[in-house]
Protein backbone atom coordinates (compact mmCIF):
# COMPACT_ATOMS: atom_id res chain seq x y z
CA UNK A 1 0.00 0.00 0.00
CA UNK A 2 1.19 3.44 -0.60
CA UNK A 3 1.66 6.50 1.35
CA UNK A 4 -1.40 8.72 1.82
CA UNK A 5 -1.77 11.98 0.17
CA UNK A 6 -1.04 15.23 2.54
CA UNK A 7 -4.35 16.64 0.26
CA UNK A 8 -7.46 16.69 2.75
CA UNK A 9 -10.92 15.80 1.06
CA UNK A 10 -14.29 16.53 3.36
CA UNK A 11 -16.99 13.94 2.71
CA UNK A 12 -20.42 16.61 3.24
CA UNK A 13 -23.96 15.26 3.35
CA UNK A 14 -27.28 16.01 4.88
CA UNK A 15 -27.24 15.38 8.74
CA UNK A 16 -30.38 16.62 9.42
CA UNK A 17 -33.51 16.53 7.63
CA UNK A 18 -37.10 17.48 9.21
CA UNK A 19 -39.27 15.25 6.97
CA UNK A 20 -38.72 11.67 7.94
CA UNK A 21 -37.12 11.27 4.61
CA UNK A 22 -35.18 7.17 4.10
CA UNK A 23 -33.14 9.24 0.89
CA UNK A 24 -31.37 11.71 2.94
CA UNK A 25 -30.52 8.91 6.15
CA UNK A 26 -28.95 6.68 3.37
CA UNK A 27 -27.00 9.79 2.31
CA UNK A 28 -25.13 9.53 5.42
CA UNK A 29 -24.63 5.77 4.98
CA UNK A 30 -23.15 6.44 1.83
CA UNK A 31 -20.84 9.64 2.99
CA UNK A 32 -19.45 7.20 5.55
CA UNK A 33 -18.72 4.53 2.72
CA UNK A 34 -16.73 7.27 0.36
CA UNK A 35 -15.33 8.43 3.78
CA UNK A 36 -14.16 5.11 3.98
CA UNK A 37 -12.74 5.00 0.00
CA UNK A 38 -10.99 7.97 -0.10
CA UNK A 39 -9.31 7.40 3.17
CA UNK A 40 -6.84 5.00 1.89
CA UNK A 41 -5.03 7.64 -0.71
CA UNK A 42 -6.18 11.34 1.33
CA UNK A 43 -6.62 12.80 4.71
CA UNK A 44 -10.51 12.39 5.20
CA UNK A 45 -13.32 14.33 7.52
CA UNK A 46 -17.01 14.16 7.15
CA UNK A 47 -18.58 17.28 7.61
CA UNK A 48 -22.30 17.41 7.94
CA UNK A 49 -24.94 19.65 7.41
CA UNK A 50 -27.02 20.66 9.95
CA UNK A 51 -29.84 23.25 10.74
CA UNK A 52 -27.22 25.89 11.47
CA UNK A 53 -25.32 26.93 8.13
CA UNK A 54 -22.84 29.49 10.12
CA UNK A 55 -21.46 26.25 11.98
CA UNK A 56 -21.30 24.20 8.72
CA UNK A 57 -18.92 27.11 7.11
CA UNK A 58 -16.85 27.43 10.41
CA UNK A 59 -16.30 23.64 9.91
CA UNK A 60 -15.54 23.77 6.26
CA UNK A 61 -12.89 26.69 7.41
CA UNK A 62 -11.12 24.42 9.95
CA UNK A 63 -10.54 21.76 8.32
CA UNK A 64 -9.50 23.94 5.64
CA UNK A 65 -9.75 20.95 2.73
CA UNK A 66 -8.27 20.77 -0.59
CA UNK A 67 -11.25 19.30 -2.15
CA UNK A 68 -14.81 18.51 -1.23
CA UNK A 69 -16.81 15.37 -2.06
CA UNK A 70 -20.13 17.08 -1.84
CA UNK A 71 -23.07 14.88 -1.02
CA UNK A 72 -25.37 17.47 0.38
CA UNK A 73 -29.12 17.27 -1.24
CA UNK A 74 -31.32 19.99 0.67
CA UNK A 75 -30.99 22.73 3.85
CA UNK A 76 -33.23 23.14 5.42
CA UNK A 77 -35.86 20.61 4.40
CA UNK A 78 -35.66 22.40 1.06
CA UNK A 79 -34.21 21.42 -2.52
CA UNK A 80 -33.55 24.45 -3.43
CA UNK A 81 -30.84 24.36 -0.54
CA UNK A 82 -28.66 21.69 -2.96
CA UNK A 83 -27.69 24.52 -5.49
CA UNK A 84 -27.63 27.11 -2.71
CA UNK A 85 -24.88 24.46 -0.74
CA UNK A 86 -22.51 24.72 -4.40
CA UNK A 87 -22.95 28.33 -4.25
CA UNK A 88 -21.21 28.14 -0.92
CA UNK A 89 -18.77 26.17 -1.94
CA UNK A 90 -17.79 28.22 -4.56
CA UNK A 91 -17.82 31.61 -2.53
CA UNK A 92 -15.56 29.61 -0.41
CA UNK A 93 -13.32 28.76 -3.39
CA UNK A 94 -13.16 25.39 -2.52
CA UNK A 95 -12.99 22.81 -5.33
CA UNK A 96 -15.83 19.95 -5.23
CA UNK A 97 -17.56 17.35 -7.10
CA UNK A 98 -20.92 17.41 -8.97
CA UNK A 99 -22.22 20.42 -11.31
CA UNK A 100 -22.34 23.56 -10.45
CA UNK A 101 -24.88 25.74 -8.75
CA UNK A 102 -26.58 27.53 -12.10
CA UNK A 103 -26.55 23.46 -13.55
CA UNK A 104 -28.49 22.06 -9.87
CA UNK A 105 -30.32 25.07 -10.26
CA UNK A 106 -32.06 24.69 -13.42
CA UNK A 107 -32.64 20.89 -13.32
CA UNK A 108 -34.21 21.17 -10.04
CA UNK A 109 -36.85 23.31 -11.54
CA UNK A 110 -38.81 21.05 -14.09
CA UNK A 111 -39.99 24.16 -15.77
CA UNK A 112 -36.42 25.72 -16.85
CA UNK A 113 -35.54 22.25 -17.42
CA UNK A 114 -38.39 21.56 -19.96
CA UNK A 115 -37.91 25.12 -21.68
CA UNK A 116 -34.20 24.67 -22.23
CA UNK A 117 -34.71 21.39 -23.97
CA UNK A 118 -37.37 22.81 -25.94
CA UNK A 119 -35.33 25.87 -27.21
CA UNK A 120 -32.55 23.30 -28.41
CA UNK A 121 -35.46 21.21 -29.85
CA UNK A 122 -34.82 18.47 -27.47
CA UNK A 123 -37.81 16.09 -27.03
CA UNK A 124 -39.57 16.37 -23.76
CA UNK A 125 -43.35 15.48 -23.03
CA UNK A 126 -46.19 18.67 -22.87
CA UNK A 127 -46.59 19.96 -20.06
CA UNK A 128 -49.11 22.57 -17.98
CA UNK A 129 -48.98 24.93 -15.16
CA UNK A 130 -51.72 24.22 -12.85
CA UNK A 131 -53.18 27.76 -13.66
CA UNK A 132 -53.61 26.01 -17.27
CA UNK A 133 -55.89 23.18 -16.35
CA UNK A 134 -58.93 24.35 -18.13
CA UNK A 135 -57.16 24.40 -21.18
CA UNK A 136 -56.08 20.68 -21.22
CA UNK A 137 -57.09 19.36 -24.06
CA UNK A 138 -58.42 15.86 -24.01
CA UNK A 139 -56.13 13.85 -26.12
CA UNK A 140 -53.49 15.04 -23.66
CA UNK A 141 -54.80 12.74 -21.18
CA UNK A 142 -53.34 10.72 -19.36
CA UNK A 143 -51.30 12.97 -17.22
CA UNK A 144 -48.67 13.00 -14.32
CA UNK A 145 -48.62 15.59 -11.47
CA UNK A 146 -45.16 16.69 -10.72
CA UNK A 147 -43.43 18.57 -7.96
CA UNK A 148 -41.79 21.76 -9.98
CA UNK A 149 -38.95 21.51 -7.57
CA UNK A 150 -38.00 18.39 -6.62
CA UNK A 151 -35.70 15.65 -7.20
CA UNK A 152 -35.08 12.24 -6.13
CA UNK A 153 -38.64 11.04 -7.40
CA UNK A 154 -39.76 13.14 -4.28
CA UNK A 155 -43.89 13.55 -4.28
CA UNK A 156 -44.13 10.97 -7.02
CA UNK A 157 -46.75 8.43 -6.60
CA UNK A 158 -48.77 5.94 -8.78
CA UNK A 159 -52.13 7.82 -7.65
CA UNK A 160 -50.46 11.21 -9.95
CA UNK A 161 -51.65 9.54 -13.02
CA UNK A 162 -55.21 11.49 -13.65
CA UNK A 163 -56.69 9.12 -16.53
CA UNK A 164 -60.02 11.22 -18.02
CA UNK A 165 -60.73 14.65 -17.27
CA UNK A 166 -63.24 14.43 -15.24
CA UNK A 167 -61.37 13.20 -12.19
CA UNK A 168 -58.78 16.24 -13.06
CA UNK A 169 -59.59 18.88 -10.37
CA UNK A 170 -60.37 16.28 -7.79
CA UNK A 171 -57.15 14.07 -8.00
CA UNK A 172 -55.36 17.43 -8.43
CA UNK A 173 -57.19 19.00 -4.77
CA UNK A 174 -55.86 15.39 -3.27
CA UNK A 175 -52.29 15.24 -4.78
CA UNK A 176 -51.34 18.85 -3.64
CA UNK A 177 -52.67 18.43 -0.45
CA UNK A 178 -50.21 15.21 0.09
CA UNK A 179 -47.50 16.62 -1.05
CA UNK A 180 -47.51 20.28 0.25
CA UNK A 181 -45.30 21.65 -2.66
CA UNK A 182 -45.92 23.87 -6.06
CA UNK A 183 -46.90 21.08 -8.96
CA UNK A 184 -47.14 21.09 -12.91
CA UNK A 185 -48.91 18.59 -14.99
CA UNK A 186 -47.03 16.77 -17.61
CA UNK A 187 -48.08 14.30 -20.27
CA UNK A 188 -48.06 10.92 -18.92
CA UNK A 189 -45.64 8.36 -21.89
CA UNK A 190 -46.63 5.23 -21.32
CA UNK A 191 -43.51 2.80 -22.94
CA UNK A 192 -40.29 1.82 -21.79
CA UNK A 193 -37.88 3.77 -18.99
CA UNK A 194 -34.62 4.62 -20.04
CA UNK A 195 -31.89 6.20 -18.61
CA UNK A 196 -28.64 7.28 -19.21
CA UNK A 197 -25.46 7.63 -17.15
CA UNK A 198 -22.46 9.68 -17.46
CA UNK A 199 -19.11 9.28 -15.80
CA UNK A 200 -16.85 12.62 -17.08
CA UNK A 201 -18.28 13.61 -20.57
CA UNK A 202 -18.62 9.58 -20.94
CA UNK A 203 -21.82 7.34 -21.28
CA UNK A 204 -20.57 4.75 -19.36
CA UNK A 205 -24.15 2.91 -19.74
CA UNK A 206 -27.95 2.71 -21.22
CA UNK A 207 -30.01 0.98 -18.10
CA UNK A 208 -34.06 0.56 -17.75
CA UNK A 209 -36.46 0.50 -15.30
CA UNK A 210 -38.67 -2.33 -15.73
CA UNK A 211 -42.58 -2.40 -13.92
CA UNK A 212 -44.65 -5.29 -12.39
CA UNK A 213 -46.48 -2.57 -10.91
CA UNK A 214 -49.43 -0.11 -12.72
CA UNK A 215 -49.18 2.64 -13.45
CA UNK A 216 -45.67 2.31 -15.03
CA UNK A 217 -43.36 4.92 -12.95
CA UNK A 218 -40.79 4.90 -10.70
CA UNK A 219 -42.33 6.15 -7.37
CA UNK A 220 -40.85 7.42 -3.74
CA UNK A 221 -41.39 4.02 -2.76
CA UNK A 222 -40.06 2.57 -4.97
CA UNK A 223 -36.81 4.23 -4.75
CA UNK A 224 -36.40 4.29 -1.59
CA UNK A 225 -38.47 2.05 0.54
CA UNK A 226 -36.78 -1.42 0.70
CA UNK A 227 -40.00 -4.20 0.28
CA UNK A 228 -42.56 -1.81 -0.31
CA UNK A 229 -44.99 -2.65 -3.28
CA UNK A 230 -43.56 -0.11 -5.31
CA UNK A 231 -39.90 -1.14 -4.84
CA UNK A 232 -40.72 -4.85 -5.61
CA UNK A 233 -42.54 -4.16 -8.69
CA UNK A 234 -39.63 -1.85 -9.69
CA UNK A 235 -36.98 -4.07 -11.39
CA UNK A 236 -33.62 -1.80 -12.98
CA UNK A 237 -31.72 -3.68 -15.72
CA UNK A 238 -28.19 -2.98 -16.55
CA UNK A 239 -27.40 -2.70 -20.05
CA UNK A 240 -30.98 -2.28 -20.97
CA UNK A 241 -31.88 -4.48 -24.19
CA UNK A 242 -31.48 -2.13 -27.01
CA UNK A 243 -31.72 -2.11 -30.93
CA UNK A 244 -28.63 -0.68 -32.53
CA UNK A 245 -30.34 2.31 -34.05
CA UNK A 246 -32.20 2.96 -30.79
CA UNK A 247 -28.77 3.28 -28.71
CA UNK A 248 -27.54 5.60 -31.00
CA UNK A 249 -30.76 8.22 -30.74
CA UNK A 250 -30.66 7.63 -27.08
CA UNK A 251 -27.10 8.63 -26.90
CA UNK A 252 -26.99 11.14 -29.27
CA UNK A 253 -30.04 12.99 -27.26
CA UNK A 254 -28.25 12.44 -24.14
CA UNK A 255 -25.07 13.90 -25.10
CA UNK A 256 -26.33 17.10 -26.66
CA UNK A 257 -28.68 17.75 -22.91
CA UNK A 258 -25.55 16.65 -20.90
CA UNK A 259 -23.39 19.51 -22.46
CA UNK A 260 -26.38 22.30 -22.88
CA UNK A 261 -26.83 21.89 -19.36
CA UNK A 262 -23.24 21.96 -18.45
CA UNK A 263 -23.78 18.54 -16.42
CA UNK A 264 -20.13 17.59 -14.84
CA UNK A 265 -18.69 14.86 -13.08
CA UNK A 266 -21.14 12.19 -12.79
CA UNK A 267 -25.33 12.41 -14.40
CA UNK A 268 -28.36 10.84 -15.13
CA UNK A 269 -30.34 11.62 -18.15
CA UNK A 270 -33.79 9.91 -17.90
CA UNK A 271 -35.80 8.92 -20.96
CA UNK A 272 -39.54 7.17 -22.10
CA UNK A 273 -39.69 5.53 -25.06
CA UNK A 274 -43.42 5.38 -26.29
CA UNK A 275 -44.62 2.49 -28.39
CA UNK A 276 -43.63 4.03 -31.87
CA UNK A 277 -40.17 4.65 -30.67
CA UNK A 278 -40.50 8.74 -29.99
CA UNK A 279 -37.97 9.45 -27.39
CA UNK A 280 -38.83 11.90 -24.49
CA UNK A 281 -36.36 13.59 -22.00
CA UNK A 282 -38.37 13.01 -18.65
CA UNK A 283 -35.72 14.32 -16.20
CA UNK A 284 -32.09 15.76 -16.57
CA UNK A 285 -30.07 14.54 -12.93
CA UNK A 286 -27.14 16.24 -12.10
CA UNK A 287 -25.03 14.35 -8.77
CA UNK A 288 -27.45 11.29 -8.81
CA UNK A 289 -27.61 8.78 -6.19
CA UNK A 290 -24.15 7.35 -5.24
CA UNK A 291 -25.00 4.23 -2.65
CA UNK A 292 -23.61 1.31 -3.53
CA UNK A 293 -26.83 -0.28 -4.97
CA UNK A 294 -28.10 2.45 -6.91
CA UNK A 295 -28.58 2.42 -10.89
CA UNK A 296 -25.35 4.76 -11.30
CA UNK A 297 -23.38 2.50 -9.47
CA UNK A 298 -24.55 -0.82 -11.63
CA UNK A 299 -23.83 1.24 -15.08
CA UNK A 300 -20.25 1.48 -13.21
CA UNK A 301 -19.96 -2.36 -13.08
CA UNK A 302 -21.50 -2.96 -16.66
CA UNK A 303 -18.85 -0.53 -17.59
CA UNK A 304 -16.13 -2.16 -16.17
CA UNK A 305 -15.56 0.17 -13.26
CA UNK A 306 -15.77 -0.99 -9.70
CA UNK A 307 -17.36 1.53 -7.39
CA UNK A 308 -14.46 2.28 -5.47
CA UNK A 309 -12.80 3.40 -8.70
CA UNK A 310 -15.91 5.46 -9.95
CA UNK A 311 -15.51 6.90 -6.72
CA UNK A 312 -12.31 8.21 -6.89
CA UNK A 313 -12.92 8.91 -10.44
CA UNK A 314 -15.44 11.66 -9.32
CA UNK A 315 -12.81 13.36 -7.33
CA UNK A 316 -10.23 13.49 -9.64
CA UNK A 317 -12.17 15.54 -11.97
CA UNK A 318 -13.06 18.27 -8.67
CA UNK A 319 -9.16 17.88 -7.73
CA UNK A 320 -8.52 18.98 -11.84
CA UNK A 321 -10.76 22.00 -11.72
CA UNK A 322 -9.13 23.36 -8.62
CA UNK A 323 -5.56 22.22 -10.74
CA UNK A 324 -4.89 19.98 -7.57
CA UNK A 325 -2.76 17.28 -8.45
CA UNK A 326 -2.17 14.39 -5.40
Amino acid sequence: MGLKSDLKIAVTFNEIILRDSPDIKEVKETAEIIANILDKDYKVEIIPLGKDILSFIENLKKSSPSAIFNLCEAFADKSIGEMLVASLYELLEIPYTGSSPLTIGICLNKILTKKLLISHDLPTPPWFLKSEIDKIDEKMFPLIVKPVSEDGSFGIFRENIIFERKDLHKKLEKISDRIKVPIFLEKYIEGRELNVSFLGDEIICIGEIEFKIYPRILTYDGKWRENSEDDLGTIPRYPADLKEEEKERIIKIAKETFKIFGLRDYARIDMRMDENGKLYIIDVNPNPDLSPDAGFSRALKVKGINYEDGIKRILKFALERGNIFA
